[in-house]
């Protein structure tokens, strides 16, 4: 139905919990990977940059420039 597997479906579902976690001036790659649901930052990093095309760190800078 969501043509996903549902290990497919927590995992972009916590990518997308890190979006907006990312955004807060004072997080980090470590706390928004634990509040996200990721065991491991260095997995949530290489599931962030196949999902983003970006590392989390990139995504951040990219956003406090914007702003």
């Amino acid at each position: 139905m969501l043509r996903k597997t549902p290990f497919d479906y927590v995992t972009d579902y916590r990518i997308q919990k890190s979006l907006i976690l990312i955004q807060q001036p004072d997080s980090n790659v470590t706390e928004v990977a634990y509040e996200a649901g990721f065991n491991s930052t260095s997995y949530f990093i290489s599931k962030f940059r196949k999902k983003m095309n970006m590392t989390p760190l990139a995504y951040k800078k990219e956003l406090l420039q914007a702003k």
